[in-house]
């Protein structure tokens, strides 16, 4: 079997849908894990938020809200809850420019 070779400048094309999937997907992985991923994942997120759908605000805003409710990060870690809270604060202030008039 011949497998596809990909470099780091290949794209792929996904639907929206599928496209969204996959970041609810990877939030919810990413959301208490102590790693490198979480800010990996905001960053990814914060460049990218116009590009989701309303309902994709809405699923990603619950679950990291939900998440830092219930979270309780220990002290070497507390870098990691607050790029969530900022990632909301953006997801959020995205949510209020789209119904004040911004696209979506």
């Amino acid at each position: 079997m011949n497998l596809p070779v990909f470099d780091s400048n290949d794209t792929v094309t996904l639907s929206i849908q599928n496209y969204e999937f996959l970041v609810e997907s990877s939030v919810r992985y990413c959301l208490g894990r102590l790693s490198y991923a979480p800010g990996w994942e905001c960053d990814i997120l914060a460049a990218t938020l116009d590009k989701l759908t309303d309902r994709c605000l809405a699923v990603i805003e619950r679950d990291i809200a939900e998440h830092l409710r219930t979270a309780d990060y220990s002290v070497g870690y507390i870098d990691i809850p607050s790029r969530w809270h900022q990632l909301l604060a953006q997801i959020r202030s995205e949510q209020a420019h789209r119904l004040a008039g911004g696209k979506k």
